[in-house]
């Protein structure tokens, strides 16, 4: 175990600037969606991250997704079904 022997603010000033840089990027925790949890599934939540790696935070083997990005690809799959997509081929489409 690493012992750093910060003192408490020192603590502090370390924790305001990681809200701010969260502030600044508009990524807070209640905003983003891990992988784990996405609705897109495991392969379309990271693929989703790696076109926006801007946006989306990648922690340790974990893709964050902003909320907004989440809810704009499921109402693009939910338009039409592309003949390749392996949806339409299990009948998963509208």
């Amino acid at each position: 175990m690493i012992n750093f022997d910060l003192d408490d603010e020192t603590i502090d000033r370390i924790a305001d600037a990681v809200v701010r840089k969260l502030s600044e990027q508009n990524l807070t925790r209640s905003a983003l969606i891990d992988q784990g949890s996405s609705p897109l599934g495991n392969r379309r939540h990271i693929k989703l991250a790696r076109a926006h790696p801007d946006r989306c935070p990648r922690i340790g083997r974990k893709y964050f997704v902003p909320a907004d990005l989440v809810e704009a690809e499921m109402q693009r799959l939910s338009g039409a079904c592309n003949d390749n997509d392996l949806d339409e081929e299990l009948g998963l489409c509208g």
